[in-house]
């Protein structure tokens, strides 16, 4: 695009104060983008705005987004607020010439998929994919997904450790791990800072609102799983959902109003195949010692005939190994003092405009879609579901 971007952020919630706020910094020096206005319903009081923001306040969650921007300069307006608005907001700036782009979950059901997948064709349509784009360039570098000329290996410092191997093998990661054996995902959250701020939101908790830990976290579990399909084939069959909810999180819904059947899960465990490769999903919030002492653990294994893929997920460090070596051959990690988390996933994003990364945006849809159908079963037990105690052993909860 060739010069520096306004950017809109509708939500003024966590993920803007967590993410989008923090990247604004690194992406105008670079001459990349620029938040210039920020829209929410809430009053600007407490909002921190980057510097020459603009605040604008929606009256009413359904005002049309396109009355409030009429007049001002945004080429870009990313959808970062309440879960059920993200596909009827997406149409309607979409539909007023807007470039559009979307958080997770990018929709709540089927038939607003359906609609979102439609405008993936009018090339105005981006999506904030945080584990492809922020956690694990460096896998999708070296299956050849994201290409080697992008500016992840282009950027100094934003990649660190072996990256002149990462650069030698890039598109290799089949002739690395061979055929594929399995792929075992596990996202668990039990330390302070993650699970007491994020999810005691309607938004994220109730399951008429999207809400819950699969659309939250298990998406990028499929988002992964499905930008490597070409190496390890496509999802064939969804073998098994099973979910819990932590048992003091429901009690806090329920004492705000809601029944306990309102309640989406905390924890899921997902058994899925893609031909004869089995893969296992395992999220959760709330356990491993939450709040006290809690711990995160989170973590990508690809296992194959030749060799394994270890990507820790909090570090953001990718180890490959040859064979039954217990010690990797080199490791690359995505640097996270310097560059903020959401720097890149912004930037690739808008860079998703120009045509680049452009085959992630329907596989993206697609991790989507896998989603919906693992929250509909996971529907059929809610009222049922197994409650846990805050801080419980993943091993407890199964």
């Amino acid at each position: 695009m060739g010069m520096t971007l306004d950017l809109c952020v509708v939500g003024a919630g966590e993920c803007y104060e967590k993410y989008f706020l923090p990247a604004d910094r690194l992406l105008r020096e670079h001459g990349i983008a620029a938040i210039r206005t920020v829209i929410d319903v809430k009053d600007p009081a407490g909002v921190r705005l980057p510097t020459g923001a603009a605040y604008l306040k929606r009256r009413e969650p359904q005002q049309p987004l396109d009355q409030l921007l009429t007049g001002t300069k945004n080429d870009i307006v990313v959808l970062a607020h309440s879960n059920d608005f993200h596909t009827p907001d997406a149409e309607e700036l979409v539909r007023h010439g807007y470039k559009v782009v979307v958080e997770k979950p990018y929709s709540v059901n089927l038939g607003e998929l359906s609609r979102l997948q439609a405008l993936v064709q009018s090339g105005n349509l981006g999506l904030i994919e945080y584990y492809l784009f922020g956690k694990t360039p460096q896998l999708h570098i070296l299956s050849g997904t994201i290409p080697p000329d992008s500016f992840f290996l282009t950027t100094p410092g934003l990649l660190k450790g072996d990256v002149a191997e990462l650069r030698q093998n890039a598109g290799r990661l089949q002739d690395i791990v061979g055929k594929v054996n399995y792929v075992q995902i596990q996202f668990l959250e039990g330390a302070n800072d993650t699970g007491s701020l994020m999810h005691r939101h309607d938004s994220t908790s109730i399951a008429s609102l999207g809400g819950g830990t699969i659309s939250d976290d298990a998406i990028h579990c499929f988002a992964i799983v499905t930008s490597l399909e070409h190496v390890m084939g496509k999802i064939t069959e969804l073998n098994s959902v099973k979910a819990a909810v932590c048992q003091e999180h429901q009690q806090h819904f329920m004492g705000k109003g809601y029944k306990a059947v309102d309640v989406a899960e905390t924890y899921a465990s997902i058994r899925l195949s893609a031909g004869d490769v089995p893969i296992s999903f395992t999220v959760g919030k709330y356990v491993l010692g939450w709040p006290n002492n809690g711990r995160n653990h989170r973590n990508l294994l690809i296992v194959g005939t030749n060799g394994k893929i270890d990507v820790d997920l909090s570090s953001c460090t990718m180890a490959v190994y040859e064979g039954d070596s217990v010690e990797p051959r080199w490791k690359v990690g995505v640097e996270r003092e310097q560059f903020p988390r959401y720097y890149a996933v912004v930037r690739a994003a808008i860079e998703g405009f120009d045509g680049k990364f452009k085959s992630l945006t329907p596989t993206i849809l697609e991790a989507q879609a896998h989603v919906l159908e693992s929250v509909d079963v996971a529907k059929r037990q809610y009222g049922n579901m197994p409650a846990y105690p805050a801080g419980a052993e993943a091993h407890e909860i199964q």
